[in-house]
Order: structure tokens, then sequence, then C-alpha cells
């Protein structure tokens, strides 16, 4: 399913659906709620920008994967180099994957 599709859906979460649901629960402004969440992911790219593993017991690990270069060719044959990039992982706890099957 396209992401277009989710969102007419409603299967996908933005995040001012996110931060004015956390505003809602933490029983604060909208807009300090979206500071929160704006401060949340530049505090995580900062922690994994110098090379740490950010663990939120119960919820998971974020970590930054090296990926390494490799070759690949398309249908036509073309060969083509893909450059070697660092990826976010995230591997869910065990408590939360077990939340999720309870789902």
């Amino acid at each position: 399913m396209l992401r277009n599709e989710m969102e007419k859906n409603g299967m996908v979460v933005l995040k001012k659906e996110f931060s004015d649901r956390l505003a809602k629960n933490a029983w604060m402004t909208k807009l300090d709620a979206f500071i929160v969440v704006n401060a949340f992911w530049h505090t995580l790219l900062e922690f994994l920008a110098d090379g740490y593993t950010v663990n939120f017991y119960g919820i998971g690990k974020f970590e930054l994967k090296k990926m390494k270069g490799m070759k690949s060719s398309n249908l036509d044959g073309k060969t083509y180099l893909i450059p070697e990039c660092s990826k976010v992982k995230f591997r869910p706890s065990k408590a939360l994957k077990r939340k999720i099957k309870e789902l």
C-alpha cells in the first residue's frame, strides 16, 4: 500500500498528529508537545551521530549502522555502484514485542 493511500485510510500518523495526542495525554499545550517531539528527534540523532546506541528500557534500541558500498545491476544489465552510507536501525525490546503480539 502506498503512503498516500495509507494517509487517506488513516493508517499513517504524522508528527503533528503525534504531538497533538502527546499534548492531550501529557496535559501540555500543543506547541509545547510539538517542541518536545522535535527536541526528542534532534537529541536522538545527536547521540547516534556521536556513535552511541540509544536504549529505551521496555521500548527498544536505536543504532546507527554503517552499510558497505556494493555493486548492483538493473534489469537492463547495467552495473552501478551503491555508495556506502549509514542507516538508523531500531531493535524492539522483548516487552514491546510482547505488547504487539497482544494487539
